[in-house]
């Protein structure tokens, strides 16, 4: 006895091959970014809700890691007073400066590499604008958010 192949039969073969394809595309082509050759930047990160020693300790040349890989060197640090929303007795929310707390800017020299679309912590997170990295150095360690990048060449 032989069996005919109808049109659900071939497009039941066919709705197989098509995913198949499908999920050899989705794991093998965005999984295997490929980073091009090393970059030097110029990294700002902002650092929220910190103290004054804290700020004072981080040193000119200074190195900061991304957990035990080295991420960066210091290059400048500024500080301005810690702007914070504080609810008042009446429910109203105001800004106001913490006189105890700052936000601390600094400036890094990172060498890191880059694909198309990213660049990679030492890692290999990636990172960018907003995004937030921890770091830290043989003193302090920070959470911060990345606020500039500027390619150096």
């Amino acid at each position: 006895m032989k069996k005919k192949f109808n049109a659900l039969d071939i497009l039941f073969i066919a709705v197989i091959v098509v995913a198949v394809i499908a999920v050899g595309v989705r794991f093998t082509s965005s999984r295997t970014a490929k980073a091009t050759s090393p970059v030097k930047l110029e990294v700002v990160v902002r650092v929220d809700n910190i103290r004054e020693c804290s700020v004072n300790s981080i040193k000119k040349s200074e190195t900061f890691y991304d957990k035990d890989k080295l991420f960066g060197k210091v290059k400048n640090v500024t500080a301005e007073p810690f702007r914070d929303n504080i609810e008042k007795i009446d429910g109203t929310v105001v800004s106001a400066e913490n006189p105890e707390k700052y936000t601390a800017y600094i400036t890094m020299d990172v060498e890191t590499v880059q694909n198309d679309h990213n660049y990679f912590t030492p890692n290999l997170k990636t990172f960018g604008v907003g995004s937030s990295l921890s770091i830290q150095s043989k003193y302090v360690a920070f959470e911060s958010r990345v606020q500039s990048i500027k390619l150096i060449q």
